[in-house]
């Protein structure tokens, strides 16, 4: 969130600079090489066309302000609750909580994941995990929906007994 922040103080079109660099944090250099294939039209490679037309996009739909309160709070997201209050937290709940990870994705690495998952798992057998397999990074929740519908059709289909 540092280069966003530096990117939306500092640039001359911050919110349409910011989110081609946010773009690319969303797919891996795999996703977007199967999506473009360096492939240029009318001497511009697409890949670029693509993000240039997300920030135009981004740009119209959004004031600076907004922009960079979305930032902060993606920043800020979670900052005050500590790995005792998760495993307090884990002890109290009867609730199932299901953890689903991305094996590309750059913002919640399935390391990352899986060690939450394995220190909750040991307070609370009711944590289920699964992974996306997927080169699109943090974009496969969009873009792997097959993957997404099988892992959560079970959990959202009530049995009737």
């Amino acid at each position: 969130m540092l280069v966003q922040d530096q990117i939306l103080n500092n640039s001359t079109h911050p919110i349409h600079d910011a989110r081609l660099h946010a773009m690319l944090l969303y797919r891996t250099p795999q996703s977007l090489q199967a999506k473009f294939n360096t492939e240029k039209k009318d001497e511009v490679f697409q890949v670029e066309s693509w993000l240039l037309h997300h920030g135009a996009k981004l740009e119209e739909r959004f004031l600076l302000a907004a922009y960079k309160l979305m930032n902060h709070l993606l920043k800020t997201i979670g900052g005050a609750i500590s790995e005792e209050d998760l495993i307090e937290f884990a002890k109290e709940t009867t609730a199932e909580i299901h953890q689903i990870a991305i094996t590309t994705d750059y913002f919640f690495t399935p390391d990352e994941n899986r060690k939450t998952h394995q220190k909750l798992k040991e307070i609370n057998n009711k944590i289920k995990y699964s992974e996306i397999d997927s080169i699109h990074g943090h974009d496969a929740f969009l873009i792997e929906y097959e993957q997404l519908n099988t892992i959560l059709k079970p959990i959202f289909t009530t049995q009737i007994n």
